[in-house]
């Protein structure tokens, strides 16, 4: 130990002397590359976590961002705005169990899902007003315009996922049926 390293058979004296204790039934030891692994494989299984729920919450916007532009178009006509419902089972999942701030900011996702609540009350036609008509197209602007910007947070946080594991990741869009 006198030029400040472990010599081999020092580290595999104490390797041994770790091994032999008994720390419990889920207690292990890990070496290097063992505990890298570990870990790497414990990031990965988090990352792809959070990348499933980021891809299907860019898919639950996409979809809402159709409902908003048909409110805003059909808002103009005669008839009155047309109402559909939004989806917002995601944007409730990551309101209930959030994740990191750093990832993904919550209060744009609070501010989403309030704009997504309101709409959804109008849905019942007894509570639809049409003395207005471009508030509805006001608002719908609105949304649209904070969707955007969500879906831009998802897209930078799935891209800088993917940089920390370098994959590549692309996320197939389909039409919203119906709309």
């Amino acid at each position: 130990m006198a030029s400040g390293k472990i010599s081999s058979n020092a580290g595999e004296y104490i390797s041994d002397s770790i091994r032999a204790e008994h720390y419990g039934e889920n207690v292990y030891y890990l070496d290097g590359e063992t505990l890298f692994n570990f870990v790497r494989h414990n990031n990965y299984v988090s990352d792809k976590t959070i990348r499933e729920k980021l891809t299907a919450l860019v898919h639950e916007i996409t979809y809402n961002r159709d409902v908003f532009k048909m409110l805003q178009i059909s808002a103009t006509n005669t008839t009155g705005p047309v109402f559909m419902s939004c989806r917002n089972l995601v944007l409730n999942e990551l309101l209930t169990n959030p994740l990191p701030n750093n990832i993904l900011p919550n209060d744009d996702l609070s501010m989403l899902w309030g704009f997504v609540a309101e709409l959804n009350k109008h849905v019942t036609p007894a509570r639809i007003k049409y003395d207005h008509p471009t508030s509805f197209v006001t608002f719908a602007q609105r949304c649209t315009d904070h969707a955007y910007r969500l879906e831009a947070a998802c897209m930078k946080a799935l891209q800088e996922l993917s940089e920390r594991l370098d994959l590549e990741f692309e996320i197939g869009l389909s039409q919203s049926p119906g709309i």
